[in-house]
């Protein structure tokens, strides 16, 4: 079997990229993890008539022996001392530092992505999403993306005032969770000022979340009130089964959207019926891990090593 090294690339404390790192030592895999908010400790060159060269912790990496690279969460602001920069060149040395590492690997790489920047980016549009899990056959809720104060308030009615509002995309500074609409506290200039996602609400409390890691799959059941269950999951949560069938369009869904990995969020309906909402291409499910007593890392550091 052909070695495996894996190099991963997301941003300093990142967690997640820490423990993968960590049991992919463990298990004798070289791998490499790039803090892609720190460039500067991290020189790269690429010349079409050279080999490309990339350092990590002082030592050279050749990019031709990588088999993986988990594009986990490429960091957006680099690390800077503080106030050596000003903001208009710090935005500048960001957008250049993102920009470059990734045409770097995407010039230079040619093993498997998880996920490619590219699949990655097209997986974030949650109108995309949403058209896609309805082609594979899973129930969506009806969802408006508008900022017109006329399409909103007839969608509002329509629903009869059962709606959600959420962000089209959540920014690297401002995060915004789902929550009720109401619009009497909303005009219309803030409606027009921020295109946002309107869906019709989804009554129960039992909430699905599915780790697809490939074609390996784990699901827990998160058991609350709450409209979005992540500020508090100090609730009921354990570990559930999905119909066969179910996991077989997940997996679809995933497929269709070229990515090869992704955390997705259901919800079942008073008679049972999971609605399908959303997928994020490289989300959090480590912390499932000592609520269910499921091997998510174990499972995960498999796949990567399988790619």
């Amino acid at each position: 079997m052909t070695r495996k090294n894996v190099l991963i690339v997301s941003g300093t404390n990142d967690l997640h990229a820490l423990a993968v790192q960590r049991e992919l030592g463990n298990r004798g895999c070289p791998v490499h993890f790039l803090a892609c908010d720190r460039i500067r400790d991290h020189p790269l060159s690429f010349e079409y008539r050279r080999e490309p060269t990339l350092v990590i912790g002082g030592r050279r990496v050749e990019v031709g022996t990588v088999s993986t690279v988990w594009w986990r969460r490429p960091a957006l602001h680099q690390r800077l001392p503080a106030g050596a920069l000003g903001s208009d060149q710090a935005h500048f040395v960001d957008t250049n530092g993102t920009a470059t590492l990734r045409s770097f690997l995407s010039a230079s790489f040619r093993g498997a992505w998880v996920s490619s920047p590219e699949a990655t980016d097209r997986a974030g549009d949650k109108i995309r999403q949403l058209a896609v899990a309805r082609q594979q056959g899973l129930r969506v809720p009806d969802t408006l993306l508008s900022n017109d104060p006329s399409s909103v308030r007839d969608f509002h009615r329509r629903h009869h005032g059962r709606v959600i509002v959420k962000a089209a995309r959540n920014s690297g500074r401002v995060f915004l969770a789902t929550c009720p609409l109401d619009l009497e506290r909303i005009s219309d200039a803030q409606i027009r000022a921020v295109p946002s996602i309107y869906q019709e609400y989804i009554p129960g409390t039992a909430h699905i979340r599915v780790s697809c890691f490939g074609g390996d799959v784990h699901a827990a059941l998160i058991e609350t009130d709450d409209l979005d269950w992540r500020p508090n999951i100090n609730v009921p949560i354990t570990p559930y089964t999905l119909d066969p069938a179910l996991e077989r369009q997940l997996v679809a869904v995933l497929r269709a959207l070229d990515l090869r990995i992704g955390m997705m969020d259901l919800k079942l309906t008073g008679q049972g019926e999971p609605v399908w909402f959303e997928v994020n291409p490289q989300g959090q499910f480590l912390f499932l891990e000592p609520l269910t007593g499921q091997n998510l890392l174990a499972s995960f550091t498999d796949f990567l090593i399988r790619q």
